[in-house]
């Protein structure tokens, strides 16, 4: 149940972050760039590096971000995100699968990268910003704070119990509880990929969705 609420709020984050504010706010600077820099591909603001969380799930990239992979959780099931193609690879079975995203398709990577940390967005939405058909009408204001977070400064950003941080647009905390323990947490943060998970491995068996 709780590694659905973690995909939950996956979803949730991923459709915020598809609304765009660019045409919507003044002296959007900062935001307009972060949007293009998205958009190119690049997530991160490191080069490369690996994460790993208190639940088991795992985050590694290359290149900011143009390539990365991801487990969630201990399954044996990873996503490797290379330009505008995903595979899906079980490393338990050998096997995997490939499917294109659509160069017209927007936000891509918005939608694709569970570990982007928005943080861009969050103090937007601080600065008063209103997004066209999300809060209408309300008051929407994070509470930020800084956290230390597998040895990094972190921003922590948080709305009704709910908490995000991250640390160089790489999603380090989840908690949508304050009562309880994280969803996700980071627990290390190495400046080196993964260069083994960045590749489908050579003898795993191509199968079609």
């Amino acid at each position: 149940m709780k590694k659905i609420s973690i995909i939950c709020a996956f979803a949730l984050m991923a459709f915020l972050s598809s609304c765009s504010l660019v045409d919507l706010v003044d002296n959007a600077e900062e935001y307009s760039k972060y949007t293009r820099e998205i958009e190119s591909g690049k997530l991160f603001e490191e080069e490369r590096g690996t994460v790993e969380y208190q639940d088991g799930s795992l985050l590694t990239f290359k290149d900011f971000g143009r390539k990365y992979c991801y487990r969630l959780g201990y399954s044996s099931t990873r996503i490797l995100f290379d330009n505008n193609s995903v595979s899906t690879i079980d490393d338990s079975l050998q096997v995997f699968s490939v499917f294109g995203v659509g160069e017209s398709e927007q936000a891509t990577y918005w939608e694709k990268c569970p570990f982007l940390f928005q943080k861009p967005y969050y103090d937007a939405i601080n600065n008063g910003v209103k997004i066209a058909g999300l809060f209408s009408g309300e008051n929407i204001k994070y509470t930020k704070t800084k956290k230390t977070i597998a040895g990094k400064e972190c921003d922590v950003y948080s709305l009704e119990g709910t908490s995000w941080g991250g640390w160089h647009r790489i999603l380090f905390l989840l908690q949508e509880n304050e009562t309880q323990d994280p969803s996700l947490q980071a627990v290390s943060v190495q400046s080196e990929a993964k260069d083994d998970w960045l590749i489908v491995p050579s003898g795993y068996t191509k199968i079609s969705q």
